[in-house]
């Protein structure tokens, strides 16, 4: 069965702010034979994830194209993004635009880097998880953000023959 899952604004939304701000945790436990609730305040700071969850939502990159990305193949003035030949599923080189939006958090990332990578990780299926789970938004998969803005991209442009 084909996946025809996407990602609604207002989910959009919660999905971003799950990766900043300040959580309230609520818990219980027992402490030297006391039954306690407690609320633990947690603040939540993960531009990395909200960088590579614009990445897939406005330029549609997989995540296999973001993990691989390097800062060389980031054009800010011209706003591309090249996508290598090697890094892609089609095996097709191509530039995917950066929103305003993606430049301000891939700069943030820039700020702390030491690195030629944004992303100096192989894998982020926790940080996925936990903000889905933070945002409430159940079965969404990550790829499901590519197919968002491939139907967004799709909507907007009324005659697509002359949008690509």
């Amino acid at each position: 069965i084909e996946r025809t899952r996407k990602l609604s604004a207002a989910e959009e939304v919660l999905l971003l702010d799950a990766c900043q701000g300040t959580r309230q945790v609520p818990y219980e436990r027992t402490r030297h034979g006391k039954h306690e609730s407690i609320v633990a305040t947690h603040n939540v700071d993960n531009p990395h994830l909200k960088a590579m969850i614009l990445l897939a939502i406005d330029a549609g990159m997989r995540r296999g194209e973001i993990l691989k990305l390097e800062w060389k193949d980031i054009d800010f003035r011209a706003g591309l993004i090249r996508i290598l030949v090697t890094n892609t599923k089609t095996e097709r080189e191509r530039l995917v635009p950066l929103t305003d939006r993606v430049k301000a958090e891939l700069n943030i990332i820039k700020e702390f880097s030491d690195g030629d990578r944004p992303f100096p990780f192989t894998d982020f299926k926790r940080s996925w998880a936990t903000a889905k789970r933070m945002a409430g938004i159940e079965d969404l998969h990550f790829h499901d953000l590519r197919r968002t803005a491939i139907t967004r991209w799709t909507r907007a442009c009324r005659n697509p023959s002359t949008c690509w």
